[in-house]
């Protein structure tokens, strides 16, 4: 480890501090991936662009995650595409019912 890391692992406690800094830094990256991929411009697209962002928001997690809190932003943003492009189709009542359905769900109830 020392040889690759330049640190040496003998005491758990810092083996374990390193394991949380590596999942920390993936899903930074996870998460700046996710907000940097550009929306689709086609409705089919949307539609299914739109469906892959709220199946990978976890509602538990909510804004504390790092990743959810990516896949929020991206829903937003698919919802604006939306909004602009679509709004006198019909398929824009689908898309509207998912971001209302996931924005209920993220909402602190009071």
């Amino acid at each position: 480890m020392k040889m690759i890391l330049g640190k040496d692992f003998n005491d758990e406690d810092k083996a374990e501090d390193m394991r949380q800094e590596f999942e920390k830094q993936k899903n930074r990256e996870k998460a700046n991936l996710i907000v940097n991929f550009s929306v689709p411009n086609t409705k089919e697209d949307i539609m299914e662009f739109m469906l892959l962002a709220s199946s990978n928001i976890n509602p538990k997690y909510g804004t504390d995650d790092i990743v959810s809190k990516a896949w929020i932003s991206k829903l937003d943003q698919v919802f604006q595409k939306a909004e602009l492009s679509m709004r006198n189709s019909p398929d824009f009542a689908q898309i509207k019912n998912i971001y209302d359905q996931h924005t209920r769900e993220l909402t602190p109830k009071s």
